[in-house]
């Protein structure tokens, strides 16, 4: 926190740089609602935070400022992913986060990618 409701969230990479070029990241949106959930609240209103995802060694960055609506759309994607992934529970029961047996998953001849 940097003054009065002004943050600065940087996220460090140091693994293989995005060839997404498309703006801030879900993960920094997260950042910044988990600053606003401290808070008690998921309204900027009179908040300012600035985002970087800083690339090492190379130290390119992609940056921006959270608006309203990147919140907006982060919460709306953590519903509509809660709601998908009820699917893989038995009864579709979050509360009891028991998952369905192995055999309700169909096998993947790809080890890189589960489907």
């Amino acid at each position: 926190m940097f003054g009065d409701n002004n943050y600065l969230i940087l996220d460090w990479k140091s693994g293989k740089e995005s060839l997404d070029v498309s703006g801030i990241t879900d993960q920094l949106r997260m950042y910044a609602l988990k600053i606003l959930l401290k808070q008690k609240n998921t309204q900027i209103e009179n908040r300012h935070i600035d985002v970087y995802e800083v690339y090492l060694p190379s130290l390119h960055e992609k940056s921006g400022t959270i608006q309203q609506e990147d919140i907006d759309n982060i919460i709306t994607k953590i519903l509509e992913d809660v709601e998908y992934q009820k699917q893989f529970l038995v009864e579709q029961d979050a509360e009891r986060n028991q998952p369905l047996n192995h055999t309700a998953f169909t096998r993947t001849s790809s080890g890189k990618k589960c489907i």
